[in-house]
């Protein structure tokens, strides 16, 4: 290799570890999404009864005999 091939490559932002740095990058944010899109779509809850069957959601339990007057 003569030093003007290199300097051609470095003018063109050809850096392996740039290359590398980048392709680390875009996997990490794939294996991002992969996890979003999984727990968005297809994760079940595990944590709370409530949830799993379907209850109520909210944790703020409305007395119905209550009522507000006007």
């Amino acid at each position: 290799m003569t030093g003007r091939s290199v300097n051609r490559d470095a003018a063109c932002g050809l850096d392996k570890r740039k290359v590398c740095v980048f392709l680390i990058l875009v996997a990490i944010g794939l294996l991002c999404l992969c996890i979003m899109v999984y727990a968005l779509f297809y994760a079940r809850p595990r944590g709370n009864p409530t949830i799993k069957n379907g209850g109520q959601h909210s944790s703020l339990r409305l007395d119905p005999r209550a009522s507000v007057h006007s």
